[in-house]
């Protein structure tokens, strides 16, 4: 069983008529006739003739009119549901056939329905209705807030229940006494009154009113005046100029000071009630004498002529800013130019990665640790770290593209809005080049993206990085799927983003510039990324869109993975990704040479290089140049920076722990007791650990010994002794340190010993560094080399220095650290280079270390490669082998040479090693190893490809 409460609306007043047309259209004649009602039911209407007149028969429910012609109506005062269906008129002498029927119903809608289930009522309500769910014999339902559109005929039906068992009931709104107004008319500039007759006392009712305005300008009406109650407090808005009358009570007048053209039309009082009556009043002001006419026209000519002057001069400064405008860009255009290929001499030729040097988003923290100021590197979040790497890796890929193909082309990365043309001088301040900030400011969701290709030949390419990751973890792996799609999402949006901000940003140079949008996963396969794109079609559609592929097979020529970037043809792979989906060529680049040049000067100038803070609290540029990039990343490397394992072994010098010390290295010493530092254990002997037996005999001797030593061998530890294992370096980049010939000297027999580090978690270092560079000595007759060992090659010494001069051991025109400018290059705001200056390079920060056998300073003197660096103008020291602290000798500027057999402990910038004589006293990749890591910034490594050598 189900009740049922039904709503029918069949016309505001709920009447509805039934037209009957007698059959054939023919003039009724005096006969019998009848109108059958509902199927199944008796005749609503039954009429006869009697005596010449006619008299009817009507059901309860219905009326009619008593004249009658070619049709009848029938009139349902109040239509109900028991009333719907199939009327019919007959006529005494018609057949059936003959009769014509018509179907009446009604509007009608559910607003409650209730059913039974296993003892349980479901009740569906509908809106603006509500039901209290007790049901007996009898069932409430609630409107809280009534209109027009509840009225109409209620109706309470059950289930199983004839249409006839059931009653209507409707139901009406009273809309109570109607309000009017009045408003005479009145001559142009007098006083009117305008008059509201609101039928109620406002102020005993409370009832909230306005007084709406219409005319040709507001067509749809404006409140001249809005009263609302608050707090038994009549607050009321009125329309500047007018005023209204007070206490309102039955009436309310609206008084007009001075009327004029924008007062007429017509007026509406009304109160702000469910139901309203309200009637027009119409406002029409007389023009007047022709005096009043006169009057007005004299006044409007001259205010007429004002403004056109001074929309004039409105006008004609707007058109002096806009040119003084255009002349300011013109010239910013043109400093900007000057200004990049003064940068970048070589800019329509090479390869250029600006910055120069990825730098890693760290936060560090300025502590005082034994009396020194330290920095401490906070812990980033994994996330954040996966990125960065992955970042550097592709970086990293494309540097190894540029040194193999010296492709003519730009790598933008770190790049943000907000650095984009952000150091213009201030006289250029009112220049019109596009800003991102015109962007923004419509694209609340805009995010920068990873890094930017302006590649002379194909275009512009711009690339996102995502660090997403998968395992063969079944739970981590629902995880990490979950993060590859969200990473998807997010790469779609920002490549996006992207292409919207550089057309905005090039709109000026070349609106129709292409942009090519790429997505990087270094560390996610191809297959996993198809298994990905499969499962989630919205995803793979919008990537597909994104980067404009054609079918989603070739997913792999936008979307980059694992497979491309980390195979062993990875150079390869790049170029095909480059050159795919392009129409220029090495005679008809998709960039003119001005075009290229024009968005350069923007993206990678020196109005756009972005300011860099250093651990030590340093606020530099970033470096835009070889030369720069590494000076920085050896001063990064070589800054007191204590990482998050160390901060558990300071010591806690605060007042009252240093009193504690004092006491008891007082009490030690005056017991005997020994404090002993050792910064680097040694020296390595393979067949004799002297430094450990140093050790025990110590202990031995001073049983109350403290020493602390610190060493990269695990064998140079005494028996029972304390150990802390340090897994991750921190003193050289991890671009070195991940480097396949230095991972495998790490690997071999002389190196057995040394505590490894773990390639794959290097830890959080300032930046990756830059990439290893290699000279191979094949020997003679191969390729222009020559006899014996590298340092007496002179093909392999002309490439050292080669690459001594790439690092800017000359004089650096690019270097604009030096604050010169000129007049017709002065762009950058000058009170930003006050500390602003990149760390440059001196010939002090290069190291030369040879294999060469036991042998005097004048044997290295001797040598090639010594000779060909001083033919070329280096100050070339050789430093005392047979000194203990070689670090000292090291003054002047000079480019200082040691055989790396005896060399330990110093650390240099740029370290050249030079393979040569194997020693015959220390294991030579131990020697090789303590080489090439005491660089922290630039390693070039003469590597010896040559089988033999004959005695030179």
């Amino acid at each position: 069983m189900y009740l049922l409460a039904v709503a029918t609306h069949p016309s505001p007043d709920n009447k509805q008529s039934v037209r009957i047309q007698p059959p054939m259209g023919a003039m009724v004649p005096r006969r019998h006739f009848l109108i059958l009602g509902v199927t199944g039911q008796d005749a609503i209407l039954d009429c006869w003739w009697l005596g010449g007149q006619m008299d009817c028969y009507s059901a309860p429910g219905y009326k009619h009119t008593m004249s009658i012609s070619r049709q009848l109506t029938v009139t349902i005062p109040r239509a109900a549901a028991n009333q719907t269906g199939t009327y019919a008129c007959q006529v005494a002498g018609y057949s059936s056939g003959q009769l014509s029927t018509c179907d009446f119903s009604i509007q009608s809608e559910s607003v409650l329905t209730c059913t039974w289930d296993q003892g349980s009522l479901t009740c569906n309500t509908a809106r603006d209705y509500q039901f209290d769910r007790r049901i007996t014999n009898t069932a409430t339902v609630k409107i809280p807030k009534v209109s027009a559109s509840h009225t109409g005929t209620y109706s309470c039906q059950l289930a199983g229940a004839a249409p006839g068992d059931y009653e209507d009931c409707v139901f009406r709104l009273d809309r109570g006494q109607a309000t009017s107004c009045d408003i005479p008319s009145v001559k142009l500039m007098e006083p009117a009154t305008l008059t509201c007759d609101f039928g109620v006392d406002i102020n005993k009712t409370k009832t909230n009113f306005n007084i709406v305005h219409f005319s040709d300008q507001h067509r749809q009406g404006v409140d001249v005046l809005k009263c609302v109650w608050q707090h038994d407090d009549l607050v009321c808005d009125v329309t500047s100029g007018l005023e209204f009358s007070r206490p309102v009570t039955d009436r309310l007048a609206l008084t007009i000071p001075r009327a004029n053209d924008s007062h007429a039309g017509k007026y509406l009082c009304q109160l702000q009630r469910t139901t309203n009556n309200a009637s027009f009043c119409a406002f029409i002001i007389d023009s007047g004498s022709n005096n009043s006419v006169s009057v007005v026209v004299a006044v409007l000519i001259p205010l007429f002529i004002l403004v056109l002057i001074v929309v004039g001069v409105i006008l004609y400064r707007r058109h002096r800013l806009r040119k003084y405008a255009t002349d300011q860009t013109q010239r910013l255009q043109e400093s900007l130019s000057v200004s990049i290929r003064t940068m970048y001499p070589d800019i329509l030729t090479a390869c250029y990665f600006v910055p120069s040097l990825y730098i890693n988003r760290n936060t560090y923290t300025k502590v005082e640790v034994a009396g020194e100021k330290v920095v401490v590197m906070e812990a980033a979040p994994d996330d954040t770290l996966r990125h960065d790497h992955a970042i550097q890796h592709v970086l990293n890929c494309l540097r190894h593209l540029a040194d193999r193909d010296q492709q003519a082309m730009f790598v933008l990365s770190q790049f943000t809005c907000d650095d984009y043309l952000a150091s213009v001088d201030e006289q250029f301040a009112h220049h019109k080049l596009p800003m991102p900030s015109d962007l923004t400011r419509r694209d609340k969701d805009y995010e920068n993206f990873d890094v930017l290709i302006v590649h002379r030949q194909y275009g512009v390419v711009v690339v996102v990085v995502k660090a997403s990751v998968c395992t063969a973890d079944m739970g981590v792996e629902i995880r990490d799927n979950e993060r590859v799609v969200q990473d998807l999402r997010e790469a779609v949006k920002q490549l996006d983003g992207a292409e919207r901000m550089l057309k905005h940003l090039m709109a000026d140079v070349r609106p129709d510039t292409t942009i090519r949008k790429t997505l990087m996963l270094p560390n996610l396969s191809l297959k996993f990324l198809k298994e990905i794109l499969g499962k989630h079609q919205c995803e793979a559609e919008a990537l597909r869109h994104c980067t404009g592929l054609t079918e989603l097979f070739d997913i792999s020529g936008e979307c980059l993975c694992a497979d491309q970037l980390h195979s062993d043809n990875m150079v390869d792979q790049l170029h095909v990704w480059l050159q795919r989906h392009t129409t220029g060529s090495s005679t008809d680049p998709i960039l003119s040479e001005n075009n290229y040049q024009t968005i350069l000067s923007r993206f990678c100038g020196v109005a756009t290089r972005p300011y860099l803070t250093l651990p030590d609290g340093r606020r530099v540029c970033t470096p835009s140049s070889l030369q720069q990039a590494v000076s920085l990343t050896g001063e990064l490397f070589n800054g007191a920076i204590i990482h998050p394992e160390h901060q558990q072994l300071e010591v806690d010098l605060e007042k009252k722990e240093m009193k504690k010390i004092i006491k008891k290295i007082t009490y030690l010493a005056a017991s005997g007791g020994l404090f002993i530092l050792v910064d680097d254990a040694g020296p390595y002997r393979e067949d004799q650990l002297l430094f450990k037996s140093f050790c025990e005999q110590l202990v031995a001797d001073n049983p109350k010994l403290h020493l602390w030593a610190a060493s990269c061998l695990t064998h140079q530890t005494p028996n029972g002794w304390d150990e802390k294992h340090f897994h991750r370096t921190v003193s050289c980049p991890p671009a070195i340190l991940r480097d396949e010939n230095v991972l495998m000297l790490a690997q071999k027999n002389g190196c057995k010993n040394l505590v490894k580090w773990d390639p794959d978690n290097i830890g959080v270092a300032p930046t990756e560094g830059l990439p290893v560079k290699y000279v191979y000595h094949h020997g003679h007759g191969v390729q222009g080399h020559g006899h014996g060992y590298p340092f007496a090659c002179e093909k392999c010494c002309h490439d050292v220095i080669t690459l001594l001069k790439a690092l800017g051991f000359e004089t650096d025109a690019r270097d604009i650290g030096d604050n010169r400018q000129t007049a017709s290059t002065a762009t950058v705001n000058s009170s930003n280079w006050e500390t602003a200056s990149t760390p440059r390079l001196h010939l002090t920060d290069v190291l030369l270390l040879f294999e060469h056998e036991d042998c005097e300073d004048t044997d290295l003197y001797n040598t090639k490669l010594c000779k060909i660096l001083q033919k070329f103008g280096f100050s070339v020291k050789v430093g005392n082998n047979a000194e203990s602290d070689f670090s000292s000798q090291i003054v002047g500027h000079h480019l200082w040479i040691s055989n790396a057999t005896h060399f330990r402990g110093l650390k240099r910038k740029v370290v050249v090693y030079v393979e040569g004589q194997r020693p015959s006293n220390v294991p030579l990749e131990w020697m090789r190893l303590r080489g090439v890591t005491s660089c922290t910034s630039q390693l070039i490594w003469v590597k010896d490809a040559a089988l033999s050598h004959p005695e030179t």
